[in-house]
This record gives C-alpha cells, structure tokens and sequence, in this order.
C-alpha cells in the first residue's frame, strides 16, 4: 500500500480511510505500507499500527509533494510554465512528485515481490511501472483534476485562476488514462463512480466507528460545532466563510448561540477571526464525539472538497443533524432531512435553517436520530469495506494475470 500520510494517528478523514482499508486488508493479506514520514512518526507508527503492517518501507517527508507552482504574482512566468506543462510528455505538476526519491526507493526495494499494489491515490499510481497494471488497485475516493478546478471556482473573477482551467483539463485527461490501466479502482461514491466510469471501478464508501452511546453528552442549547483538521485548506476557507457570511446571521436570531470549532490546527487556522461574537476556538480535542454531541447542530460550510465528508457521518452517529453546503454534503445521497442532514446553497439559506434548529431542535434531533441508525447500521468502516481482501484476491488473480 503506497499512503500520501501515515494513517496513524489518525485525526482527519483522509487517514481514516487510509487505516480503515489497510485493516481491512490485513485481515488475509501480509502488507507492506511505504509512506513519507519522520523517525519520530514512525516509531508512533509502529506501536499503533502493530499487526497491521507486516513490513514498512518509509520514505523521507515531503516525498509526497509536487514541484512548487510559480507565485501567483509572476502571472507571465505561470503561463509560460503552464504552457510547457501542457505539451510535455510527463503528467502535470499536480500529479508529479518533488522529487525521485520514492520511486528509487520502490525500485530498490523491488517491485516484483508484490502480488497487489494499492495506491492510495491516484498520484501515487504513477509511481507504479505500466507492466504491472494488472496487479495495481487505485483507491480514487480524491479526483485531483476535480480538486485543482475547485481552485479556479473558489476565485473565477480572478486572472492568476483562469490558467487552472487548463491545467485541471490536462489533470482529469492523464488521471483517466492512468485509472483506466489500473486492474480496480475504489472511489466512495455514485456520483464518483460516474465521473470516472468504466466497469472496473466500484464503490468503497467512507465510514465511521459509531462511539459507544454511554460516550455521548447532552447537547447544549444554542451550540453549533465544526470539527475537522484544519490543516486541510478547504477546512479553513469554510471557517473563515462561515464567521464572515453566516454565523453573524445566525446570531441575528439567535443571540447567544455559540460556534465550538475543534480540531488539528483549529486555533491556528482560527486566528485571524479570534474575538468575533460567538466564536469559540478549542483547539485538538481527545474526543471528537464529546464536541459533536455537545452541540445542537453540526456544520459543514465546505466551499470545496473531494470524496465525502466523514465529519458528517460521525455528527449523525452521534445523533446530531447537520447543516452543510451543498459540496460539503457531495456524495452523500443516500441522507436527506428525513435524516438530519440539511443542504443550503447560499449563506442565508444556511444561517435559516442553523437558527430553525437551534430555535426548535426536538424534530431535527428526531430526524438525526434516524440517520444515526442509517450510518450504524451500513456506514460503519467494518460494512464499507467488508470482503475487501477477499475481493483483492480475485482482482489481481483473474484471467488477465494468469495471461
């Protein structure tokens, strides 16, 4: 299994899904996980990830990264890069890495010993030699040409973006014709088995571990909660949207109401927005479940974002409803309002519905309650990925590879 990030510990979505699958894996199969991390990480690692991992082939940190863009302000030397970038023969800087150093040590370390390679992502498949595509697995729950064109839409009005355009064109093109040689690839969701198409992809949906109902606290009247790594970009955009564009609406009718933001990096990426009515920063907590089931009502103001947001899954595990953008609740069809999982498509739409269910919580509690049974009952990580190893075996042991 090739990682973008040591899945322990594991403190934001993207690590989760990396530790559900490679539990999932271990159950019949021997793993060997290559990551880039630091000595001190692995040695966490290890301890957390013992019988898990049969072998490890780390990697030096930052291996992972792609070759750093122009500044925004050369605009002329971005065209011009991007200019070359569309008419090289190798993928996209998006889909690149910094350097060779992952790929010498794969070589080194050999690729033959391998019956299955999983990529993680779609960028770490291009590690892998084109001969072995019939043995490669590529968990594609982040599209990165949808990503990159994010970009652009967050800023459309803004020059420095239109080149990213092109740039995620030339992104979903090599990201396609990379996924199709790929003998499988998961993605965590219809809409996403739809934008990649084909018939060898299928889906593994994003899941949780529902906390034990004894963990659970009493929701406090008028608290909102927005739990997440705030390391990750989109997480602080919708922070900073949402104290800018809703949560002064919301204390409009609801004075008094309180915004509790938790997570990794949350106070750095809280900083600029320290003193605003009703913002409360509180920084990494040791339990997420405490802060979600505090609050009245969970919200999810993602302007942008690939996959689904497993935030929302584990706010309905702990029976609260959610309020999100319509990207940030992306792919998740199978939960309506019936369930306590609300759509707004503008700041005012979500600062309405915010301040309904802090002024009259008991219905959509009652709704949240029943999209709780939904997500403990199959969106659970043992019933997302159950017969995943066993699935593997037949993926990479079919009639092409005996050929």
């Amino acid at each position: 299994m090739l990682a973008p990030r040591c899945p322990w510990p594991a403190f934001d979505g993207g690590r989760q899904r990396t530790l559900a699958l490679l539990r999932a894996l271990a159950e019949r199969h021997a793993v060997t996980l290559s990551t880039p991390m630091d000595a001190d990480e692995h040695a966490a690692a290890r301890a957390g990830l013992a019988g898990l991992v049969a072998a490890w082939l780390p990697v030096a940190p930052g291996a992972d990264r792609g070759p750093e863009a122009a500044p925004e302000s050369g605009r002329i030397r971005r065209l011009l890069d991007l200019g070359a970038e569309l008419v090289a023969p190798r993928p996209p800087r998006a889909l690149r890495f910094a350097s060779p150093s992952w790929s010498e040590a794969l070589v080194a370390h050999g690729w033959e010993r391998f019956d299955a390679i999983v990529c993680r992502y779609p960028r770490q498949a291009f590690l892998v030699p084109p001969r072995l595509d019939d043995r490669l697995v590529v968990d594609a729950d982040d599209l990165v040409h949808r990503v990159v064109f994010q970009r652009f839409l967050a800023a459309p009005r803004e020059p420095w973006t239109w080149p990213l355009v092109a740039e995620a064109a030339r992104c979903r093109l090599d990201e396609r014709r990379r996924l199709q040689r790929a003998r499988r690839v998961l993605v965590c969701s219809e809409k996403d088995c739809r934008r990649v198409g084909g018939g060898r992809v299928c889906v593994v949906r994003n899941g949780t571990t529902p906390p034990e109902r004894s963990a659970l606290r009493e929701p406090e009247a008028g608290v909102m909660s927005f739990v997440g790594n705030f390391n990750y970009a989109p997480n602080r955009e919708g922070l900073a949207w949402f104290c800018e564009r809703v949560l002064p609406r919301v204390l409009e009718a609801a004075p008094g109401a309180r915004l509790d933001v938790a997570g990794h990096d949350s106070q750095e990426a809280g900083a600029h927005l320290v003193g605003r009515p009703g913002l409360n920063l509180l920084g990494p907590v040791d339990s997420p479940w405490a802060c979600f089931s505090a609050s009245l009502v969970s919200v999810v103001p993602l302007l942008r974002g690939a996959g689904t947001r497993i935030k929302i899954l584990d706010a309905l595990a702990c029976g609260r409803p959610v309020v999100s953008t319509r990207a940030g609740a992306d792919g998740l069809g199978a939960f309506g309002a019936e369930h306590g999982l609300y759509r707004a498509s503008s700041a005012e739409a979500m600062a309405r519905t915010v301040a309904a269910v802090l002024a009259d919580p008991a219905p959509h509690l009652a709704a949240a309650a029943r999209g709780g049974e939904l997500v403990r009952a199959a969106y659970t990580w043992n019933a997302t990925t159950a017969g995943l190893a066993s699935a593997l075996e037949e993926w990479v042991g079919g009639p092409r590879r005996r050929r």
